[in-house]
């Protein structure tokens, strides 16, 4: 089976919490949105990510941060 991600997010790399992937198109790059918990929660508290691909079916290389940043506990 094909990865959407072939590695997981620099931040949420210690974590297999991962939810609701969603792919939209916008001038021609793919752009999968979903959930994830970063590596400093110590709760299952969940950022959303955002990563590009130039195929609708990956792989997705993650922007490097969540897209919001709500508050690092």
């Amino acid at each position: 089976p094909r990865k959407a991600m072939i590695q997981k997010p620099t931040w949420a790399r210690t974590k297999k919490n991962f939810w609701a992937p969603h792919v939209i198109e916008r001038d021609k790059k793919f752009y999968m949105f979903f959930s994830a918990q970063p590596d400093w929660s110590a709760h299952e508290h969940m950022r959303l990510g955002v990563a590009v691909s130039s195929d609708p079916r990956g792989p997705f290389v993650d922007i490097g941060k969540p897209f919001d940043t709500g508050d690092s506990e």
